[in-house]
């Protein structure tokens, strides 16, 4: 198979492109919203300016993309890295602690956390580093959550196997993990009750993940075939929403990432073609299910749920 073939099955992350309409037309159904029937008449706003300038800081920071470890690297082999650099300070199994009443302020110190990880994943990433400041935001506000989510979920698998599935055990940080038994705090920003909240967002998270749990468990994914699922959903996503030069940007890299691959797999795999496949098809519904729950989220603030806004109210997202 050559490099071409790649670059085809490639083509097959695009929702849009009509080759892909069997895999549309296996719903990928989001669970009905939730009714909340109460409307906040005020609100406090909560500042987090000091999260955003320190990712700001991170993705303008080009000493990551200079380090000597990543001289000799392709730019799958550099997104294999940064990948890599993230996941080996994951705690062993048997010693993270299992988290089952999480506060949501909680949650999103964690989410805060998690951002700078992918903002210096990006970061090593010579093409990342050709966009200007403004473009560099814009980009990771549009890729961190489904990169932490889709990572997260992929490497619950990899630590807990089918009980990843079963008991819905998820790898939140390299330190703690959650399960079915998680209860989500709401109170210090929404007078609705825990229980309908929790079930609203579990639901979203179960629907995501189950649509993809089985395919990734089957495949178990390397660390190259993940980092490049992950690079060409970023990219994806980022080259269609900003369009201009990202947009040709982002078809450069996804030619070169596809080429990448291909040699990979000359060096590792006789017979690949199922597995290229596979991997499409589970970026393909990441891609369609992230914009529906986006789409979901939207009509839980026209409604108001919330009692907090936030200075940045399109950088956080659950």
């Amino acid at each position: 198979m050559s490099s071409e073939n790649v670059q085809r099955h490639r083509d097959t992350f695009n929702t849009h492109i009509n080759r892909q309409k069997n895999l549309q037309k296996r719903s990928l159904k989001v669970p009905e919203p939730i009714p909340f029937s109460m409307k906040i008449e005020s609100k406090r706003t909560i500042d987090v300016s000091p999260t955003k300038k320190e990712i700001c800081r991170i993705l303008n920071d080009k000493s990551l993309a200079k380090s000597p470890d990543l001289e000799d690297l392709n730019s799958l082999e550099v997104a294999e890295y940064g990948l890599r650099q993230w996941r080996k300070k994951q705690t062993p199994v048997d010693k993270m602690d299992h988290l089952v009443v999480l506060p949501i302020f909680q949650l999103i110190g964690i989410f805060k956390n998690q951002m700078f990880e992918v903002a210096r994943w990006l970061s090593y990433s010579k093409d990342f580093q050709k966009l200007n400041e403004d473009q560099k935001y814009q980009f990771f506000k549009l890729v961190w959550n489904i990169w932490r989510k889709f990572e997260r979920y992929q490497f619950s698998l990899e630590l807990f196997g089918e009980e990843a599935i079963t008991q819905e055990k998820f790898a939140l940080t390299d330190q703690h993990y959650v399960s079915v038994s998680l209860q989500l705090q709401f109170s210090e920003i929404s007078n609705e009750s825990d229980e309908k909240l929790t079930k609203c967002f579990k639901d979203a998270w179960r629907g995501m993940f189950g649509q993809v749990a089985g395919t990734l468990l089957e495949l178990e994914p390397t660390s190259t075939e993940m980092a490049f699922m992950l690079s060409e959903i970023c990219w994806q996503i980022a080259g269609k929403a900003m369009q201009g030069s990202v947009l040709e940007l982002s078809e450069k890299v996804r030619d070169d990432l596809a080429d990448n691959l291909h040699a990979y797999y000359k060096g590792s795999h006789q017979n690949y073609a199922a597995r290229l496949i596979k991997l499409s098809k589970i970026g393909n519904a990441m891609v369609k299910f992230h914009t529906e729950l986006k789409n979901r989220m939207e009509i839980v603030r026209i409604f108001e749920v919330f009692s907090v806004d936030l200075s940045e109210p399109d950088l956080y997202d659950i």
